[in-house]
């Protein structure tokens, strides 16, 4: 949340007519009780001769929102882009609250649910073990199958531990040296998760390239621009092969309808923007209508969480309760 106040507040000191550095020297005087964000050493990386994009990136600010800066500092509008990070990175923040908010009480109930199984299967479970062996009966399938599930569970937690150091290495060794649309596209093919990945790419490639074109680039000119910066690597190699499918003579709306990264809508959107002129700007609106559909569909999502987890305890209790009573009728009937 630091770092969004941060940006929003250099971008209202920039409207009012500060400088960069005048900004930052007011804005050092407000952040100087709370240590933890570096507006010194910001103000020191751009004294340096640092663009303020580069200070931001080596202070934690996340490389996509580094990359608004970029491309807003290229467009002339740096003030834009302070003010869309700080939005993104305030989303962020809420979305993440809202998620965390759903999950506590469900997960707190799993915690002690699941101590509950514990205590059972350790000194209840084997109390009933023995009064039915001594009275010759065997133990319900239900309450069986619960023992065998806990008997499982070490080896279960030890597949999983060698499973995610195994991920881990193949992630550090094998995955990173990958091209950025090789890493992404595995992804593509997991339903929700395509969905997630093509949006957010389809919004910052409608964004920043929209912004672009209705600063008086061209289409090749953005596309350089998108290929010269450094933080966002798949869009790095996207404009390079944009670059090369538009000198080989085809179109842009063609080239984007055929790329499996973006949504459906961009290439309509490309076409209806080449047809009226206002291509720059259609897509800026298209990206702003995006975000805002993303946000609506996640915040869905993410209230669907909690009674899904409600659900999965209150099977599990059932499953408990079944477990336990059965034996003792079964106990009763037996006598």
């Amino acid at each position: 949340m630091q770092q969004a106040s941060f940006l929003r507040s250099v971008s209202k000191l920039l409207e009012k007519g500060y400088s960069i550095s005048e900004a930052l020297v007011l804005l050092e005087l407000q952040y100087n009780r709370n240590r933890a964000f570096p507006i010194r050493e910001i103000r020191e990386a751009l004294q340096s001769g640092s663009p303020i994009y580069e200070a931001l990136a080596e202070k934690g600010i996340p490389s996509d929102i580094v990359g608004y800066l970029y491309f807003a500092s290229e467009h002339g509008n740096l003030i834009l882009g302070l003010k869309e990070g700080s939005e993104i990175l305030e989303k962020r923040e809420k979305l993440r609250r809202m998620f965390m908010e759903n999950m506590r009480y469900p997960v707190v109930l799993l915690i002690l649910l699941g101590l509950m199984m514990t205590l059972m299967v350790q000194f209840l479970f084997p109390q009933f073990h023995s009064l039915f062996s001594s009275v010759d009966l065997t133990l319900p399938l239900a309450t069986r199958i619960f023992i065998s599930l806990f008997d499982y569970l070490p080896i279960f937690l030890y597949l999983v531990a060698v499973s995610l150091v195994l991920l881990a290495l193949y992630f550090h060794f094998h995955y990173q040296r990958k091209s950025a649309h090789a890493q992404l596209y595995p992804f593509l093919r997991i339903p929700f998760l395509s969905v997630a990945v093509k949006t957010y790419l389809t919004h910052y490639f409608a964004f920043q390239f929209g912004h672009l074109l209705k600063g008086g680039l061209s289409i090749s000119e953005a596309l350089h621009m998108f290929e010269t910066q450094e933080y966002i690597r798949f869009f790095k190699e996207e404009a390079a092969l944009l670059q090369a499918e538009l000198r080989g003579g085809h179109a842009l709306s063609e080239v984007i309808g055929a790329n499996p990264y973006y949504l459906p809508e961009l290439y309509q959107i490309i076409l209806f923007g080449q047809s009226n002129g206002r291509l720059g700007e259609e897509l800026i609106v298209y990206s702003e209508m995006l975000i805002e559909q993303a946000e609506e569909q996640f915040q869905r999502y993410v209230i669907l969480v909690q009674p899904v987890l409600f659900a999965i305890v209150g099977s599990i209790v059932l499953f408990l309760f079944l477990s336990v009573m059965i034996p003792v009728f079964r106990l009763f009937q037996s006598l």
